[in-house]
C-alpha cells in the first residue's frame, strides 16, 4: 500500500499500527499537502458479505451510518475531526485528522524513551522530555484525567462506549496540548484491554473505560504497569495506596473508581 494514491488524493506514506488497515497519507489536493490518517472500514462479523449487489448496498448504507455517526463525534475537541470518505474498488475508506504528538503508551515508558526508539522525531522529544524520565507529577495526572473523562463523558452521552481505552489508543496533541482519543467502540476487534497488560478476570466493573482509565493513572503517578501491582488474592483489589501520595480531591476519584 505505501507510495499508493487512493481517492485520486491520498498518498500512502506508511502503515500505522500493525492491523494493516490505517496508514498515514499526505493530500496531494491541500496546499499545504495536509498529512491525514486514512482508515480502510471494517464491517462487523455479522456484516453481508459482498458477492451480490444487495449486499454491497447494505455494506455501503452501513458504512454511511458509521461516517454519519464520526462526523458527528468529531465535533468534540477530544476526538479527531472526519475530513472525507470514499469508495475504491469494493473497499470503504474514512479520512481523519492527523493528530501530532506521541501516545501516551511512549509517556508512561519509564526511562529515557528516546533511547528505546519509541519517539522517532525531535518534536515528539521534546514534547515528551516532561514526561518520560520520571513518574508524573500530580497536576499532569490530573489534565490527563480531565480530557479523557470529558471524552468519555462526551460519548457516553451519545451512547457510545469507548470499550478499549488503553494507553496506545490516546495521543499528546502537541498543537493545545490536550490528550486525545485516537480510536473507540469496534474500531478493533478482541476484548476490552487485550494486549495492553490492563485485562482483569474480576467481573464486568474490571472492563469499564473508567477503570482502565484509573489504571493509566496510577502508573502515571507510581511508575509501575498495573499488571506488576500487587492484587489482594480475597478481595481482587490492587495495593496502591503506599506507593503515591495525593491530594483529597485526587484520592476520592480513585476510592469512587
Amino acid at each position: 500500500m505505501v507510495g499508493q494514491t487512493l481517492g485520486g488524493r491520498y498518498q500512502i506514506l506508511e502503515a500505522l499500527g500493525s492491523s494493516g488497515q490505517t496508514y498515514l497519507a499526505q493530500d496531494s489536493h491541500h496546499p499545504e499537502r495536509l498529512r491525514v490518517v486514512l482508515k480502510r472500514w471494517q464491517a462487523g462479523q455479522n456484516a453481508p458479505h459482498r458477492e451480490h449487489s444487495e449486499d454491497s448496498a447494505s455494506l455501503r448504507h452501513l458504512f454511511q451510518q458509521e461516517v454519519a455517526l464520526r462526523e458527528h463525534l468529531g465535533s468534540h475537541e477530544g476526538i479527531p475531526r472526519l475530513l472525507a470518505c470514499f469508495e475504491q474498488e469494493g473497499e470503504f475508506y474514512w479520512v481523519e485528522e492527523w493528530v501530532e504528538g506521541p501516545t501516551l503508551e511512549q509517556a508512561l515508558l519509564l526511562g529515557n524513551a528516546t533511547e528505546r526508539g519509541q519517539l522517532t522525531t525531535p518534536s515528539h522529544q521534546s514534547a515528551m522530555h516532561r514526561y518520560c524520565e520520571r513518574d508524573w507529577t500530580e497536576a499532569e495526572v490530573r489534565a490527563l484525567l480531565q480530557d479523557v473523562l470529558q471524552t468519555l463523558a462526551f460519548l457516553n452521552g451519545e451512547g457510545v462506549s469507548c470499550c478499549n481505552l488503553q494507553p496506545s489508543r490516546l495521543i499528546y496533541r502537541q498543537a493545545d496540548g490536550r490528550w486525545v482519543l485516537l480510536k473507540w467502540g469496534g474500531e478493533e476487534q478482541g476484548l476490552a484491554f487485550s494486549g495492553s497488560g490492563f485485562g482483569n478476570p474480576y467481573g464486568p466493573r474490571h472492563c469499564s473505560d473508567l477503570y482502565a482509565l484509573g489504571l493509566i493513572a496510577l502508573q502515571a503517578l507510581c511508575g509501575i504497569p498495573p499488571q506488576k501491582l500487587f492484587r489482594d488474592p480475597l478481595t481482587g483489589e490492587l495495593r496502591w495506596h503506599d506507593l503515591v501520595s495525593t491530594s483529597a480531591p485526587l484520592l476520592l476519584f480513585w476510592i469512587v473508581w
